[in-house]
């Protein structure tokens, strides 16, 4: 039995989007402000009048048309609506750190920078070689590589976690990703020496549905290759345990 493996990337329709603009720095005194709880700490604590901290906070919930602050007696704490700004908020100066990260790479000469989500077949048996190649044609491309189970490459793409993934095929790929074959591998029967299955130098797969089997989680894609095969000769697939990785597989047997 094969599996194909597959790579593809996520491609994203042009979308229109209401126009809010957003002073970074005000956002960053909001979060600010609702860390220390109080408009004039966070006003000493960026060097900035308690009167200018107050503008920007009021001009920012007029842009959003929404309050932003309950003001207090003794300080202020978020609106809903305010610590939802305040989520995204931490999240755009995340990004933005990860951009300046980013961006001092292309100062040091480095001329791109792709991020791979991929399955641990492909890790094990094609990547490393492949990798090196490109590593030696383009030395100024950083790739940053992590390993995942197919499904997990797949949603990982998806979120915009990775630029490319490698997965096992036999998996639905959503709408808007574009993928193709990269390579493929053999799935091997690995039994006991003494079992009755291991004089054979070829075994059907319906005689290996009559054994308990030991296998990979129900989320890789391995497991949906077997799975699948199995409906497809109208039996069940007898896992009786599942595991994360093929050493513990082969340990388990």
């Amino acid at each position: 039995m094969s599996s194909e493996a597959s790579w593809f990337r996520w491609g994203r329709e042009n979308l229109t989007m209401p126009s809010i603009r957003f002073d970074l720095t005000t956002l960053s005194i909001f979060a600010a402000v609702v860390r220390d709880g109080s408009i004039s700490a966070a006003a000493e604590r960026s060097n900035i009048a308690v009167s200018a901290v107050s503008k920007r906070i009021s001009d920012l919930e007029a842009t959003l048309g929404a309050q932003l602050l309950h003001r207090l007696p003794r300080g202020v704490e978020p609106t809903p609506a305010g610590s939802a700004v305040l989520h995204h908020a931490a999240t755009i100066m995340h990004t933005l750190e990860q951009l300046e990260s980013d961006l001092s790479e292309y100062a040091k000469g480095l001329k791109g920078h792709v991020r791979m989500l991929v399955n641990m077949s492909s890790i094990v048996q094609f990547l490393p070689e492949d990798l090196k190649a490109f590593s030696r044609e383009y030395p100024d491309i950083k790739i940053d590589l992590r390993e995942a189970n197919s499904s997990e490459v797949i949603s990982g793409v998806e979120q915009g976690k990775a630029d490319i993934g490698v997965f096992t095929g036999g998996l639905d790929v959503p709408h808007g990703m574009h993928a193709q074959p990269y390579r493929q591998d053999r799935l091997a029967l690995i039994v006991p020496r003494d079992h009755y299955l291991a004089e054979r130098s070829h075994v059907p797969f319906a005689d290996v549905l009559n054994e308990d089997i030991v296998g990979l989680d129900v989320g890789s894609a391995s497991y949906a290759v077997l799975d699948n095969a199995a409906k497809a000769l109208g039996r069940p697939l007898r896992l009786r345990y599942r595991l994360s990785g093929f050493d513990a597989v082969c340990r388990m047997v």
